[in-house]
């Protein structure tokens, strides 16, 4: 189960101090036996590289550059948000953790997932949802709060609204050919959670739909492409429909999603 945290108001933290290439010592502890003529900080800057490049060679699509890692977070009171603490990473230092010779060494991504609200001719509420591709990563096939994406490093320079907004946008764009911000309200962040399969912490964004949806419609009139490898369909879910959607396919919606629609009282 992923504990979903409310978190209105959050802002994040950027530790310079921390952000240092995937293969420095001090990102990395040992976690192989060291032969006797081996230097210990050789082996241990050699064996990421070394995965790297294995899961480079078996899927091409894979590149390397800078990420936003999120280190942990504080939780606010009621008077104030929480804290995110984050550093500039790289996208290896995450990756080659799914490596057992690498093993969990605590890189987590940070990244922003759209929770956008409509609500049809009834005013009943519906949500965005999408389907993952058979060829992603994490959770293929199964529906999830979309779009989603990570936060590029380059944003640690803004503020963490601005930062999610613009990720938010750029994804909705990419994902969906939909420029989200220009159709919704932009709400917030609502909550957050951390993945360990995934390897990320997620910050979940409301946005409420301006004009009255048609839940019959694909939304906005996205279209996603036969090519697309992250999404195969787009629909509305219908908050009233949810939990026995749920129930007859437990297995139909991401772990992620699930709990965050249960944190927000739709199943």
């Amino acid at each position: 189960m992923i504990e979903v945290v409310a978190c209105p108001g959050v802002t994040w933290h950027v530790d310079l101090s921390h952000s240092r290439a995937a293969a420095e010592p001090a990102l990395v502890e040992p976690v192989v036996v060291v032969p006797a003529l081996v230097e210990p900080a050789l082996v241990e800057q050699a064996l990421p590289k070394q995965v790297w490049a294995e899961m480079v060679a078996a899927n091409p699509r894979l590149h390397d550059g800078p990420i936003c890692q999120c280190l942990g977070y504080t939780a606010g009171s009621a008077a104030s948000g929480g804290v995110l603490h984050v550093a500039r990473s790289q996208f290896s230092a995450m990756a080659v953790q799914r490596d057992e010779r690498v093993g969990d060494r605590g890189v987590r991504i940070l990244g922003a997932k759209a929770m956008v609200v409509g609500r049809d001719s009834d005013g009943r509420e519906q949500v965005i949802i999408g389907q993952r591709g058979p060829g992603v990563l994490m959770y293929p096939r199964q529906w999830e709060l979309a779009p989603a994406g990570s936060i590029d490093a380059h944003l640690l320079k803004s503020s963490l609204d601005d930062a999610l907004r613009q990720t938010v946008q750029g994804e909705g764009i990419e994902e969906l050919d939909l420029d989200l911000p220009d159709l919704c309200k932009v709400v917030g962040p609502v909550c957050l959670y951390r993945d360990d399969a995934a390897l990320c912490w997620d910050v979940i964004v409301r946005l409420d739909w301006r004009a009255v949806i048609d839940p019959r419609l694909s939304p906005g009139g996205c279209r996603v492409s036969e090519h697309s490898w992250e999404y195969g369909d787009v629909v509305w879910l219908a908050r009233s429909d949810a939990a026995a959607w749920h129930a007859r396919s437990p297995r139909a919606l991401s772990p992620p999603t699930v709990s965050v629609l249960q944190w927000a009282g739709w199943i």
